[in-house]
């Protein structure tokens, strides 16, 4: 992982990137004046351009009820990707006990590697055996033939037949290498159960993991790997651009409804998993984007 943000880095300071990168959190694009172009409103002000691409990537983490009540209480219930959240912190700072970790992709199965190396006795709950896979989807969606027949369809079509060759939730063969050895050396355990929810146990001042199966698992610490929510609409900048511009019939269910140049209405662009009918499966990652670069470019 080191070696791709110093690559990342290289690149930005290669091209010039770092010297246009202005560190703000942007709350709003709206249209500009007289309908030409648009304003960005930021936590440092506003910007006014022609163009914009909305590569944010996530729409909101994928997090259900019940762990939001624990983390409401004051339990020890993290989301992986939330961005306030450090799992190295986390370790650096308490003394690893019992965890639990909820989904077992990437992100799930390389946290519960680290946890269970920091000397945490960790279990891992998956409604699956571990799906190992190199690519995250059929590796031909790579190839722009591929994905200029996929436009082809009509758009529910596309969504459709690019979930159909998904591998959610596939980590890579090093990575599965990687789980046998702590499992075999450390407290590491694959627990083939659903989640369906957690809740406190004040008596043994534990989290009590209630599972598909009926079975319940204590833990101290309870780790969520549980992703993105799918509705790629739903987050304050989207919702609020649907508003603004006027793009709320402009959808499909949970996606935007983009032309084949990736864009939502002239000058806006859209990147990420927003743009899987147009990119195809890869559209959430690093091919994603490139491909979408060279369509917006083209």
């Amino acid at each position: 992982v080191q070696l791709f943000f110093d690559h990342c880095d290289h690149l930005c300071e290669r091209t010039g990137v770092s010297d246009v990168h202005e560190e703000a959190t942007v709350t709003a694009v709206k249209p500009g004046k007289n309908d030409k172009g648009f304003k960005v409103k930021t936590s440092s002000g506003t910007l006014k351009t022609a163009n914009v691409i909305v590569a944010t990537g996530g729409s909101g983490l994928n997090q259900p009820s019940w762990a939001s009540t624990l983390q409401r209480h004051g339990h020890q219930v993290y989301h992986l990707l939330d961005t306030n959240f450090s799992l190295e912190d986390h370790l650096r700072n308490e003394t690893p006990r019992r965890f639990g970790i909820v989904g077992g992709g990437m992100t799930g199965v390389q946290a519960a590697i680290r946890v269970a190396k920091a000397g945490g006795r960790t279990q891992l709950f998956a409604r699956r055996r571990m799906n190992v896979n190199e690519f995250d989807a059929e590796p031909e969606y790579f190839e722009s033939w591929k994905q200029e027949s996929l436009r082809q369809n009509e758009y529910p079509q596309r969504i459709r037949i690019s979930h159909d060759v998904e591998h959610p939730g596939s980590v890579t063969s090093a990575v599965w290498k990687q789980w046998e050895d702590t499992e075999y050396y450390h407290h590491l355990k694959w627990v083939t159960d659903g989640v369906i929810g957690a809740v406190w146990n004040a008596n043994d001042s534990a989290i009590d993991v209630q599972l598909a199966s009926g079975r319940t698992k204590q833990v101290d610490t309870l780790l969520l790997a549980t992703g993105y929510s799918k509705n790629h609409l739903d987050a304050p900048l989207m919702s609020g651009m649907m508003e603004d511009l006027g793009l709320h019939s402009s959808r499909w269910g949970d996606y935007p409804l983009l032309r084949d140049d990736c864009s939502w209405m002239d000058g806006l662009y859209l990147s990420g998993p927003a743009s899987l009918p147009v990119v195809g499966p890869f559209a959430a990652n690093i091919r994603g984007a490139h491909i979408i670069a060279d369509r917006i470019y083209s």
